[in-house]
């Protein structure tokens, strides 16, 4: 599968450090996750929300140049439209627009049923979070949304997570990001 391979080869392109003692290696960062000595992860949410994430911009931006995939592309947007006659009015509990929702469709199984972009509730919880900094601070995204998921990217990407802790903490509280660490 197409998607599987962008989101994985997007945590392997992402940032990476291993720490070596007596021989052995042991991860310490992986994107935005960092590891513990004692096995603890922090961020594994949402190091997924922003690695799939990145993979939707990338299936955005560079699928439809690839006219081997022109067959999946085509399936996946007939199964949006249909989702959208079929819930016009989107789905019970969930609160988002109807499009937003089918847009949340990735590609057909073999079936022909849909299949949906993967971390649906770490994306929300995300997409939440971001709407709170941005709310918080919308001069420092220069007036763009778009901005402060970038922001994100450019952590897990480049393993640079003191600009992204500060701005967490300055619009949040001191302690925000640690405490996101914790259960996000």
């Amino acid at each position: 599968n197409a998607l599987v391979a962008v989101h994985e080869a997007l945590h392997a392109m992402a940032y990476n450090s291993t720490e070596i003692q007596g021989g052995v290696g042991t991860q310490r960062r992986a994107g935005l996750g960092i590891y513990s000595r004692e096995g603890q992860v922090y961020f594994r949410k949402l190091n997924e929300a922003v690695t799939e994430g990145l993979t939707r911009r990338f299936v955005n931006s560079y699928f439809s140049q690839i006219p081997e995939l022109a067959e999946d592309l085509a399936k996946r947007d007939t199964l949006r439209a249909k989702f959208l006659k079929d819930h016009p009015n989107g789905i019970e509990g969930i609160n988002s627009e109807p499009e937003a929702i089918a847009n949340e469709i990735s590609a057909a199984d073999e079936d022909g049923d849909p299949v949906f972009y993967s971390y649906f509730k770490e994306r929300m919880l995300l997409t939440n979070l971001m709407s709170h900094l941005y709310k918080k601070d919308p001069e420092k995204y220069k007036g763009d949304p778009v901005l402060v998921f970038e922001h994100f990217g450019r952590a897990a990407l480049n393993g640079r997570l003191l600009d992204l802790a500060r701005s967490i903490d300055d619009a949040l509280g001191k302690g925000t990001f640690k405490k996101l660490g914790e259960v996000f």
